[in-house]
């Protein structure tokens, strides 16, 4: 007889024990013609040491010594395997009918080895059916817990299968659609040429990864699938297709946001002033770089070029120390600013600002990305500094004229003191001669000779205070604090202003020549406190702290408009301002309407620390210079400012 091989469809061996030799050969041989995979045992104790090893599905006993002893043979071989079934061979002396227990146990006569293989072919039968429906569970239960859409289709394009992902993109259950069109069911009519001719060359023994389709579903909206399709046939014969696929429709939303932020960014990128840049530490390339970038550098529309350099190479060239100080301050700022000049790839530079800003960091938070957003300020740099330029070569002529007034003062203040200054003394001793001697002769021209003797003496008095203001330098002979102290016991004279003049210092360690500037500072606030301020009183306050003189000049009048300091139409503002400049220092203004003016000198006592590029005026709130505290504005309603002088001093 010949049943079907149960060769690669079940594991399926069979454990032959038969003490007769001969029996035995000829047994094995019928069930190797079978394709019956078989273990022959002579002993008892050789197929108890077999089941230790393997695991046989049947075993068939037919001892030589009756059916008594095959019983008990069957069952130490079954107590050894429990799962095993085992086949008697002949007859046995306790009935099956007896043992319900027993259904493990088969009966088959010794002597029809076609009667044995038809027993053999039943339990097989029994465990290829077993094995199909457990692995039938377990394809459906593999199937429908996957993720990914699983379709099984036949050739004709018709739905053979598919899993519970399947039905929940798709909106259908399974056996609505088994045996359906899957193109026709849910292929937009303008995919079905395309889909159909992949689909096709995949059964001609192809296979398509990463195919998308549009899938239109159940409730009218569609949806994109990724498939990856293979052919899988139904039967042997019988082909068919298999697909694997991801809903990606929120990955393909979102892929397509992304282009459009993406085109937003390089619009906007590409339209704004700036030349942007982002490059990255570790890999040290840039990432991107903008049209303008580009072109300001002389790369022009190869703007991609410029992404194989490495951007800090051509700001910090000469300079890594520069560049790491970069990164170092980033790690504490959140924008740094630096300037730097980039040559054309034709030599021409350009000098751009700077502002650099942390785009993205690693693991451990250490920069890893870096924004740049480049200002080309060649055109306004260049003008800057012409502008610098021309105010040096102002400054310098008007220092320059500044020498040469001083000269000429000093040459007709010395003019007035030798030559009028001696004839007005020789006049005054001719009047008094000419006095004596009319004394005798006629009163009346006694009388008219001592009133012109006494307009000699005034005269002389004014001679000599116009040539002691002419002279350039009084605190060339008297230093800065005695010139301070004169001039002020000069206004007190002159105007009636009460002054208070306060000082805790001896003497003033400066060169004569900021001593000056600082002397016609003080000079030209009080000139401005006479003609202006309608003031009663002005105190003066000169101190030192941390290495900075300070002049204080208060007074209670007014108050000078702060138009008149902001435009510069006042001519004394200017020239105070020109001469902190000078003497390296800074000029702050307070001012209030009716509460006063208080004017603050601040001049480094080292020559080093001077800088010549101060001496701006600054209104309102005080701009603290480096190190020093600002000094109190008055108050509105506070008349009399400069009676308590600011503390900070």
């Amino acid at each position: 007889m010949s049943q079907p091989s149960s060769k690669n469809v079940v594991p399926f061996s069979v454990l032959l024990v038969d003490g007769d030799d001969a029996r035995r050969r000829a047994l094995a041989e019928r069930f190797s013609r079978e394709e019956i995979p078989t273990i022959p045992c002579g002993r008892v104790r050789e197929a108890l040491e077999v089941l230790a090893c393997h695991r046989p599905n049947v075993a068939v006993v037919a001892p030589a010594n009756g059916g008594g002893l095959a019983l008990d043979v069957a069952e130490r071989l079954r107590r050894t395997t429990p799962a095993l079934q085992v086949v008697v061979l002949g007859a046995v002396d306790v009935g099956l009918d007896q043992a319900g227990d027993r259904s493990w146990l088969h009966l088959a006569p010794a002597a029809d080895p076609d009667a044995l293989l038809l027993v053999l072919y039943r339990l097989l039968s029994e465990s290829l059916l077993e094995a199909l429906a457990a692995g039938a569970d377990r394809y459906r239960t593999l199937l429908d817990t996957a993720n990914s859409v699983i379709v099984h289709l036949t050739a004709d394009f018709r739905i053979q299968d598919w899993n519970a992902a399947a039905e929940e993109l798709h909106g259908y259950r399974r056996k609505e659609v088994l045996g359906r069109s899957y193109i026709e069911l849910f292929l937009p009519e303008s995919h079905h040429r395309r889909v159909i001719a992949a689909l096709e060359e995949v059964l001609a023994g192809g296979s398509r990864k990463g195919f998308e389709n549009p899938a239109r579903v159940r409730d009218g909206s569609v949806r994109t699938v990724l498939w990856n399709v293979i052919r899988l046939d139904i039967a042997e014969g019988v082909p068919g297709i298999l697909a694997i696929g991801q809903d990606i429709t929120a990955r393909k939303r979102l892929e397509g946001a992304l282009r459009e932020a993406q085109r937003l960014q390089r619009q906007i990128t590409e339209t704004v002033p700036e030349h942007i840049a982002l490059y990255d530490l570790v890999a040290r390339r840039t990432i991107y770089a903008n049209h303008r970038l580009a072109r300001i550098l002389g790369y022009g529309d190869e703007h991609r070029s410029l992404e194989t350099r490495f951007l800090p190479d051509l700001l910090y060239g000469d300079d890594p120390q520069g560049f790491a100080t970069l990164l170092e301050r980033l790690e504490q700022e959140p924008v740094v600013t630096s300037t730097h000049e980039l040559y054309h790839r034709q030599g021409a530079s350009r000098i751009l600002l700077a502002r650099h800003v942390v785009f993205a960091r690693d693991d451990r938070g250490k920069v890893r990305q870096v924004l740049s957003m480049l200002q080309d300020v060649t055109e306004s740099e260049r003008a800057a500094t012409a502008l610098r330029e021309s105010r040096e070569e102002l400054r310098s002529l008007a220092q320059h004229l500044q020498a040469v007034r001083d000269e000429e003062r000093a040459g007709i203040a010395r003019e007035i003191h030798d030559q009028l200054g001696q004839e007005l003394t020789a006049l005054k001793i001719h009047m008094s001669v000419l006095k004596n001697a009319a004394r005798d002769l006629d009163p009346a021209i006694a009388e008219s000779l001592e009133t012109a003797a006494k307009l000699v003496v005034s005269t002389t008095e004014t001679v000599r205070r116009i040539s002691r203001n002419l002279r350039p330098h009084p605190t060339a002979h008297l230093g800065l604090i005695p010139a301070i102290r004169w001039h002020i016991e000069e206004l007190e004279r002159d105007c009636g202003i009460r002054c208070r003049f306060v000082t805790e210092l001896k003497k003033v360690n400066l060169d004569l020549e900021r001593e000056t500037h600082i002397f016609r500072i003080l000079q030209e606030a009080l000139t401005n406190v006479v003609r202006h301020a309608q003031a009663t009183s002005v105190e003066i306050e000169l101190a030192e702290k941390d290495g900075i003189l300070m002049l204080t000049i208060a007074d209670d009048g007014r108050g000078i408009s702060e138009d008149v300091i902001s435009t510069g139409k006042s001519v004394g503002m200017t020239g105070m301002r020109e001469r902190a400049h000078l003497c390296g220092g800074e000029l702050t203004v307070f001012c209030a309407p009716g509460a006063g003016t208080i004017i603050v000198l601040r001049v480094p006592m080292s020559a080093e620390d001077a800088d010549p590029k101060t001496g701006a005026i600054y209104i309102g709130s005080p701009k603290r210079a480096p190190g020093v505290p600002p000094v109190r504005a008055p108050r509105a309603g506070e008349r009399n400012a400069a009676r308590t002088p600011p503390k900070a001093l």
